[in-house]
Order: structure tokens, then C-alpha cells, then sequence
């Protein structure tokens, strides 16, 4: 996994980050720029570095789409299991006359669970949709077997941990600049999906 060449990736042609950065800002045309990160980790998993060019715009909608479609999928059950959690929480608060440490601890408990859960979705999603990259394939994002066994592995979780700093950091910045912040955010975003995903994908087949 190099780090440096990952982070440098988004940045290697200027006109190509610029067209991202500017169709990330708005919702539903964001499919265009997450489908071209996705072309990127293509090439990545084929083991070939630069950028792709910025073509095939039905391929990259599409793709854009599909990957959103995955991670809806599977935010579905996780928001299920959330939901009974919360509400079995809230149904115990209704039957008692007062508060006390145990309840609070009830709430603190069930808090945790659902924060554990969004960090297990966030964290097998990449490979998930690495999964469906690679064999072009809708379906492959949901053979949970391979998805898993790619997901939690130590070169995996490495390149994810590194991938989320990445992000944070530049998010962070992004969100500092005054007036104007949304586009940075824009640009913030693409750069980190691309970091991200190439990342990871140097150590997907490894």
C-alpha cells in the first residue's frame, strides 16, 4: 500500500479533479463523480495507476447509481436491527414510574449498539462495492462471503483506518473555508472517495 501515491492520485491532473470536484456538488449529478472514483479503482485492482479519462458518461452514471443502490441495501437491516433496539428501549422507559442509573444505562447501551452498527456498515461498504467493480457484476457486492472475508482482513483494515483519516483531515479543512465551503467540501469529498478507494484496492487481491 503506498500512501503517498494514493493521496497524490486525485491531484495528478488538474482539469480531471476540477470536473469531479464541480459535479460532486450536487446531489443526483454526484453519481457522475463517485462512478469515476469507481473507474479509478478499476484500474487500481487491475494493478494500473493514473487517472481515467473522464468518458462513457452512462457507465459512469450507472455505476455511480448502483454503488448508492448498494449501500442502501445494506443500510436496510442495520437500520432495522436499530430500530427494534430503540424502540424496545422506548417502550421499557413507558413502563416505569422514574428515572434511574439502570435506564440511563439502558440508553447509553442501546446508543453504542447503533454507533458499532453504522461502524461495521461503513466499514464493510468499500468492499462491498470493490466486489462489484471488479466482476462488473450487481449481485457480487451481495456474496457475503467474499465481501466479509475480503473486508476483515489486517491489509484491509489498514488501508481503511489510513483511508478514513485522510478524509477526516480533509474534510475538516474543507469545512473551515467561509462563503464558498460547500465547493471545497465538493472537492474534499471526491478526493477522499478516490484516496479511499485506492487504498483500498491495493490490497483487495493481496
Amino acid at each position: 500500500m503506498d500512501i503517498q501515491k494514493a493521496f497524490k492520485r486525485p491531484f495528478l491532473d488538474a482539469q480531471k479533479f476540477i470536473i469531479g470536484a464541480l459535479l460532486n456538488i450536487l446531489p443526483i449529478i454526484n453519481f457522475f463523480s463517485f462512478g469515476y472514483v469507481l473507474k479509478a479503482a478499476k484500474m487500481t485492482l487491475n494493478k494500473q495507476d493514473g487517472l481515467p479519462e473522464w468518458d462513457n458518461w452512462g457507465d459512469l452514471f450507472l455505476q455511480g447509481l448502483l454503488s448508492i443502490a448498494i449501500l442502501i441495501v445494506y443500510t436496510i437491516p442495520v437500520a432495522i436491527i436499530a430500530g427494534i433496539i430503540a424502540i424496545s428501549s422506548g417502550l421499557s422507559l413507558l413502563t416505569v414510574q422514574s428515572f434511574d442509573m439502570n435506564m440511563f444505562a439502558a440508553l447509553g447501551t442501546t446508543a453504542i449498539v447503533a454507533v458499532v452498527l453504522l461502524l461495521i456498515l461503513w466499514y464493510v461498504i468499500p468492499s462491498a462495492i470493490l466486489a462489484y467493480v471488479q466482476e462488473n457484476r450487481f449481485g457480487a457486492a451481495f456474496e457475503f462471503k467474499n465481501v466479509f472475508s475480503k473486508a476483515f482482513n489486517s491489509n484491509y483494515f489498514v488501508a481503511w483506518i489510513v483511508g478514513v483519516a485522510i478524509s477526516l483531515v480533509l474534510g475538516g479543512v474543507a469545512n473551515l473555508i467561509p462563503v464558498v465551503g460547500f465547493v471545497f467540501v465538493a472537492a474534499a469529498n471526491f478526493a477522499s472517495a478516490m484516496i479511499m478507494f485506492t487504498l483500498i484496492g491495493e490490497t483487495y487481491n493481496a
